[in-house]
């Protein structure tokens, strides 16, 4: 299932140091809580994704577990983004 490209894409701060990044493409919404050096995966639960749901994570680690159920491994908007906000 291609997820790119995004048809829309959003960051909301929830902290001073958090922020949560939705990413929205055609056949689903992906929900990222993003901190000072890790992201962690909140939407949506599948079942590829479930050991990895509740953790946090460094973005490259993150990345790598959700290229394949996502197909989002080619992404340059999604890698920028995470390594700017979790500097």
């Amino acid at each position: 299932m291609k997820q790119m490209p995004f048809t829309s894409w959003v960051i909301r701060p929830t902290s001073s140091c958090t922020a949560l990044l939705t990413l929205k493409t055609q056949m689903l919404d992906i929900l990222l809580n993003i901190g000072d050096g890790w992201c962690q995966l909140l939407e949506p639960q599948i079942v590829e994704c479930k050991d990895i749901q509740a953790q946090k994570l460094p973005p490259k680690v993150l990345l790598q577990v959700i290229k394949f159920p996502f197909d989002i491994n080619q992404c340059p908007m999604l890698i920028l983004t995470l390594s700017r906000t979790t500097m």
